[in-house]
């Protein structure tokens, strides 16, 4: 797709949206524009797994010894169009995400319930009461989130994106504090617990993991690198050839390569690791509705 193809895309799909958020009757809506006008503005498919396709995939695999998977492997989005289908937004079970920048994504379409007892009958259907005082109000994302107890999301980039069957589209998922007025909070009671552990679910915890990639994992996803496996054949047609000496001094200088670059990336992960390593105190106020109090 070029530049001209992105942009109509876009154009089609904006009409579309402007028309009517939901799809025709019999219809379905596969795609739409998600962040639009933004750096980070995207094109977003959904797909859904075909046994059919999957089945023929992997007897091309099979016959082609594994090389085609390889392919695969460079383009993961050649795979997904492979094994699936074009599917509605509201089923589908991945996303090929496709930025202003031509690269592509392949995101997996999780589900999650923030409620494990949905027949308890104390639990809470809003997380944060609705402000009386009418200082700012809460998003129509997280009414709609308040509202549900399961939830189809992706993630690309850190950033979780949720399906809003109102809207009938993924939805970059924001802070409760988007656009509510300070004043809002001090005037609200503090989450029972059970709504902190359901915000925790949807939110995850408050803080950056970042973990060190094992070394075995950085090792394949380095020696699967189109240049290594290019070096890989060479050096396998030159020992057939018999040029042992030349073959082997390029083993050695693909060796030391690869140990370097190994190195250089475990350091950097280090260092990032260090960087933004710091924690820090905070106190939580958590209502109980058995006294009408919050509690440190």
């Amino acid at each position: 797709m070029n530049n001209r193809q992105y942009d109509g895309k876009l154009l089609e799909l904006r009409q579309i949206g402007s028309s009517s958020s939901m799809p025709q009757q019999g219809g379905i809506r596969s795609y739409q524009v998600v962040n639009d006008g933004t750096d980070d503005q995207f094109i977003l498919y959904g797909y859904s797994r075909s046994v059919a396709r999957t089945t023929i995939t992997w007897i091309f695999i099979v016959l082609t010894v594994g090389f085609l998977r390889l392919i695969f492997y460079w383009k993961p989005h050649w795979f997904l169009q492979c094994c699936c289908i074009r599917a509605d937004l509201a089923v589908c079970q991945y996303v090929l995400l496709k930025d202003r920048y031509k690269q592509w994504y392949v995101e997996t379409v999780l589900t999650i319930n923030i409620n494990p007892n949905p027949n308890d009958p104390n639990h809470s259907r809003n997380s944060i009461p609705a402000n009386p005082s009418g200082i700012g109000s809460l998003s129509e994302q997280q009414q709609q989130i308040d509202d549900k107890d399961i939830h189809r999301y992706f993630i690309n980039k850190r950033w979780s994106y949720v399906w809003e069957e109102a809207e009938y589209k993924f939805t970059k998922l924001l802070g409760v504090e988007h656009n509510v007025k300070c004043d809002y909070f001090c005037q609200i009671r503090p989450l029972t617990v059970e709504q902190r552990a359901q915000k925790k679910i949807i939110f995850g915890e408050n803080s950056i993991g970042l973990r060190l990639t094992p070394i075995l994992h950085l090792l394949i996803k380095e020696v699967l690198s189109p240049f290594y496996i290019f070096q890989l054949f060479s050096c396998i047609s030159w020992f057939a050839d018999e040029y042992v000496a030349y073959a082997s001094c390029i083993v050695f200088i693909t060796v030391v390569s690869v140990i370097v670059t190994l190195r250089e990336v475990r350091k950097n992960e280090r260092a990032l690791r260090d960087t933004v390593h710091q924690s820090e105190v905070t106190t939580v106020v958590t209502y109980n509705p058995e006294t009408n109090e919050g509690i440190c």
